[in-house]
């Protein structure tokens, strides 16, 4: 019931569902250098972030959760996947420090949103433009950074959607 940050060797995190009854605000669960599964089961809001490792992260299902990235990407052992995520209403946070191309709608300003022309969607998206940094496949449910937008660079996956959900590049902020 209270904001959490795994310790070494600890791998799961529930967080409790009374929090909200007690008029608490959003949680925050982090996840260390392991493979963690971090479930938010609040009833409430929470701030996800995984961490370093293949986590899995859930979010609540009634409450808008936020699922953010600040580690550095690697897609063979710094891939999490999203069980849940709900278009419109839960956000993917994209940190400066780890996206540093991305400019959002604010140029270099946490808390900004993703702008539109740094987003692409569809069967196999590939970056088609100098600024489509985020790449998302729509068959797969992949998310990837291209860090040059263009395609030369290689993008890097950093995390899959279960279910395949439609995302829109305004669930996306830029933090």
């Amino acid at each position: 019931t209270v904001s959490y940050t795994l310790g070494a060797n600890v791998e799961n995190l529930t967080l409790g569902m009374d929090m909200w009854m007690l008029g608490g605000g959003a949680l925050a669960a982090t996840g260390n250098a392991l493979d963690n599964t971090i479930i938010n089961n609040s009833f409430s809001s929470a701030s996800i972030n995984g961490g370093i490792g293949n986590d899995t992260l859930t979010g609540d299902l009634m409450w808008a959760d936020s699922f953010t990235f600040t580690t550095a990407l690697n897609g063979a052992t710094n891939l999490d996947t999203i069980t849940n995520f709900v278009s419109t209403q839960d956000k993917i946070v994209l940190s400066l420090a780890t996206f540093a191309a991305i400019q959002g709608t604010t140029p270099g300003v946490a808390g900004g949103a993703l702008a539109v022309t740094e987003f692409v969607s569809g069967v196999g998206a590939v970056a088609n433009a100098a600024n489509a940094q985020i790449l998302y496949d729509s068959t797969t449910g992949v998310l990837s950074y291209d860090v040059d937008g263009t395609g030369v660079g290689a993008a890097v996956a950093f995390v899959q959607l279960t279910g395949v959900p439609t995302i829109l590049a305004t669930d996306f902020s830029v933090g």
